[in-house]
């Protein structure tokens, strides 16, 4: 038996809540502008729940970080049920606090003036003939409208105010009006009104009263159907007739949330619960074997409150009643409303007899299968472990067994426990016949990618996009399910298995079809083969990997590992870096959208890793970051916030030294960390900013340290580092023209060739530019002028503006090492524009001292 964490068990239901946050966030963004804003009115908020996340998330809404939505929210309470510690005045002044200005408007009763006109204007008759009437009306209601109003049809029901067919004219009795002994409480009044009713409409009332603010027409017809409510009809026309109910097509509606209120307090408190519940059986009864739609819903709710009273009793068993609720349950997870289902789920145990995994086990292993997910899904994972365990003793199979087997490898990884998921998904593999070795040395990896590549190779692109789907049914079909988690968790606990488990996904799919879960395996294999040494084949796993996207399209999936998998680590060698960047971002908001926090945080770095790579504006990857790590606070996940962290850095000394750009948080030497990813990040980023600063040295020290730290899954930012550490080795030989120096250079057009066989696109002006400052160095003038001329112009073509302008600066000095003054200035201007489109205000105060020094020098010679 697997514990779960504490910490694990709070955070999972925030995570989940905040995933429906961000994702109404995006949507408000979409429906949203400064020249289309959005009106939302929330009324009666003095009713918000106790946790307070119907305010926490109109807060998310109005505090959205990013600000692309345009929102005017209003929202109303009744300020005489709530005191000062209602959340309602939490989160005003939380708005306060982040800078979203609220106005608070009081909305009294009218006044006595105003009702006085109202009630002027209502019977025709002058103000001044009204005055003694309404002061005595605004008396007894305080102004309260619908006080008003249902005080004044009582009036004339009993006649005190009626109208004078001889006078022509309404008349009351003052004297009789100001001794009516009522109160200016609006309920007991609606009651005191209600009780003059016929007892057919008070049953109505009551009856409907359960079911809320409106009842469907269907639910009234199997209430009329019963023996209990004969005059049910007669009793719905008299409260409609009294105007206490309004009638449509489709449905029975209270006139105001009040009269439902009064309705239910008809029924003595003692009984409601039980009154509830013998209402939701009646129905279940009535209505057994019809197909119920959205009434099964209504009379699972009835029996559900009428369960939630301390008093409540244990009811009898009763299968029937078990098998609706699961039944009903299923609906509510189908549409996503897991608090509803769980709710059900763990009513539906209370009708279940003791011996239930004897004598209805089925039924049980439905129940307690849908139990463990909807309780994840809500974040109560105690409950979801019970049921867990609860399957796993009394299952009688491996089938019955897989559903809750893969919600625990999923909760092992949400509590950062992955080699225990590691453990989990080997022991049902191995039950469902999978061999799967505890390790594999390197040559026994290579062999099987061989041999799974060969068979690939062998199969033309329609051929694989026409492999057959894979039936669910399929024992095979539960095989890919775990390995496709599992290639996720060893990811993280044992990277060294991703060759073999990723080649079973495609080993298995190609022999028996392809589903949903072949989809993860694919993109991992075409990573593996991306970074493999011993086979690196990047043509072919290109291939795979847009076979797999095309996969996920056909079976309509939404996944941010396979977005992280794909543009991360497999597309930036042959697609567009800036398209890559777009992919990756769309990644992350799936992630989030799902309540995959941690990979949507993976996308989040990988994202804005490649926009930097990739040229994009500063300023505008300076506030992306910004945004992420105010997630990252939000969800409190520290590793993903470490990499933000050192990549703002990089941004803000790209922008202006960080002079006005900064955090002006202190942060502690990521290099020295412990985490080899962190540090390989810490280096790489140091060994950029030294580059793009003009510090050489600097830039040798960080690169050399990140070079050897570098892993496979890694390349882009090797091949980056390689481009930066062969320009700066030029200005390294000008100091020290040793070998090893040249070396440098050398080996970085090397790589950059290679890669630049798969995308000219990505890496081409890298070569030229590189070319360039080998010919300049070695003295080669037109030849390097060419190639300057090269580099720019596949900068420009590529959109890496920053390349261009960093093309456009070597050139300038190339030309003012060859006396040709007027050519480097061009070419200064040509960087500066360059620059400014990239946002960097310290590369273009650079230039700006660069051009200064021919202005200085042009005065000199005159």
């Amino acid at each position: 038996q697997f514990k779960i964490p504490s910490a694990a068990k709070e955070s999972v239901d925030q995570m989940n809540f905040n995933s429906v946050c961000f994702t109404l966030q995006l949507f408000m963004r979409v429906v949203s502008s400064g020249y289309r804003p959005l009106m939302i009115f929330l009324d009666d908020l003095q009713w918000a729940d106790g946790d307070g996340k119907c305010l926490d998330l109109i807060y998310s809404l109005l505090s959205d970080t990013a600000k692309g939505s345009c929102i005017f929210f209003v929202g109303s309470y009744r300020d005489n049920e709530i005191n000062q510690e209602h959340a309602v005045f939490t989160l005003m002044a939380e708005l306060d606090l982040c800078g979203v200005p609220s106005t608070t408007m009081r909305l009294a009763g009218l006044n006595e003036c105003d009702l006085n006109a109202m009630l002027a204007d209502s019977i025709r008759a002058f103000p001044r003939t009204t005055k003694s009437l309404s002061r005595i009306v605004y008396q007894k209601t305080n102004g309260n409208p619908y006080f008003v109003k249902a005080f004044l049809k009582s009036l004339v029901d009993r006649h005190i105010l009626n109208y004078s067919l001889r006078e022509r004219r309404w008349v009351w009795d003052l004297r009789r009006i100001s001794s009516e002994d009522i109160t200016t409480n609006v309920l007991y009044f609606l009651s005191q009104r209600m009780s003059a009713l016929t007892e057919s409409a008070q049953t109505a009332l009551k009856v409907l009263s359960c079911f809320g603010i409106k009842v469907r027409k269907s639910i009234v017809s199997h209430l009329i159907a019963t023996s209990r409510y004969p005059d049910f009809q007669a009793g719905l026309d008299d409260a409609n007739e009294e105007r206490l109910l309004e009638k449509s097509s489709l449905e029975y509606r209270f006139a105001h949330d009040r009269v439902r209120e009064a309705s239910h307090n008809i029924i003595p408190v003692d009984i409601r619960a039980q009154f509830h519940f013998d209402l939701g059986i009646l129905l279940f009864s009535t209505t057994r074997g019809q197909e119920l739609g959205e009434d099964a819903f209504a009379i699972a709710d009835l029996i559900n409150r009428g369960m939630q009273s301390p008093s409540s009793k244990l009811p009898a068993p009763n299968e029937d009643i078990a098998d609706f609720f699961v039944l009903v349950a299923t609906k509510a997870l189908e549409r996503a409303d897991h608090v509803a289902g769980l709710s059900y789920l763990k009513l539906t145990r209370l009708f279940l007899p003791q011996d239930h995994w004897l004598n209805h086990y089925y039924l049980s292993i439905r129940l307690f299968c849908l139990l463990a997910n909807a309780a994840y899904s809500c974040g109560r994972l105690d409950d979801a472990n019970d049921a867990i365990q609860n399957v796993l003793k009394e299952g009688q199979s491996i089938e019955d067994k897989l559903d809750v087997y893969y919600v625990l490898v999923t909760l092992l990884m949400s509590s950062k426990r992955a080699e225990d998921a590691y453990s989990v998904c080997h022991e049902v593999l191995s039950q469902l016949d999978e061999n799967i070795p505890a390790s594999c040395d390197a040559q026994e990896l290579a062999a099987l990618l061989r041999k799974t590549n060969n068979v690939l190779n062998t199969m033309s692109d329609s051929e694989l996009l026409g492999m057959k789907n894979m039936d669910s049914s399929d024992r095979l079909y539960s095989v890919l399910r775990f390995y496709s988690i599992m290639v996720v968790v060893a990811f993280f606990s044992k990277p060294q298995m991703m060759p073999f488990l990723t080649s079973r996904i495609v080993q298995i799919s190609i022999a028996h079809g392809v589903c949903k879960h072949s989809v993860r395996g694919f993109v991992q294999y075409a990573a593996v083969l991306c970074s493999c040494k011993a086979m690196k084949d990047i043509p072919g796993a290109c291939r795979i990997g847009r076979m797999a996207m095309a996969f996920a399209k056909q079976f309509n999936l939404s996944d941010p590992h396979i977005y992280y998998g794909y543009f991360g680590f497999v597309a930036c060698h042959t697609e567009p870096l800036q398209a890559c960047a777009d992919m990756i971002r769309q990644g992350f908001i799936i992630g989030m959208q799902v309540g995959d926090i941690s990979t949507a945080f993976f996308n989040a770095i990988q994202h804005i890793r490649t926009a930097l790579i990739g040229g994009e504006n500063l300023a505008s990857l300076l506030k992306e970051t910004d945004y992420y790590l105010k997630l990252t606070d939000l969800y409190a996940h520290t590793l993903p916030k470490q990499y933000l962290k050192i990549f703002r850095e990089t941004i803000s000394v790209l922008i202006d030294k960080g002079e006005s750009t900064s955090s002006g948080e202190v942060m502690e030497n990521p290099t020295t960390t412990n985490i080899a990813n962190i540090s390989e990040a810490a280096a790489f980023h140091k060994s950029i900013q030294s580059f793009w600063l003009g510090h050489a040295e600097r830039c040798h020290h960080y690169t050399e340290k990140m070079l050897p730290l570098k892993n496979e899954t890694g390349w882009l930012k090797g091949v980056i580092v390689l481009f930066y550490h062969g320009l700066n080795s030029f200005k390294l030989l000008k100091k020290s023209n040793t070998n090893r120096n040249r070396k440098i250079s050398k080996n970085a057009i090397t790589v950059l060739e290679a890669a630049a066989e798969h995308s000219k696109w990505n890496y081409q002006n890298k070569v030229q530019l590189l070319e360039a400052e080998l010919l300049s160095f070695e003295g080669r003038k037109q030849q390097a002028q060419n190639s300057y001329t090269a580099a720019i112009e596949a900068s420009r073509a590529s959109k890496f503006i920053h390349e261009q302008g960093l093309a456009c600066e070597l050139a300038a000095f190339h030309y003012e090492t060859c006396g040709n003054a007027c050519k480097a200035c061009d070419f200064f201007n040509q960087a500066k524009s360059c620059y400014n489109q990239w946002g960097s205000k310290m590369k273009v105060e650079f230039i700006d001292r660069q051009l200064a020094r021919f202005q200085i020098s042009s005065k000199s010679d005159s």
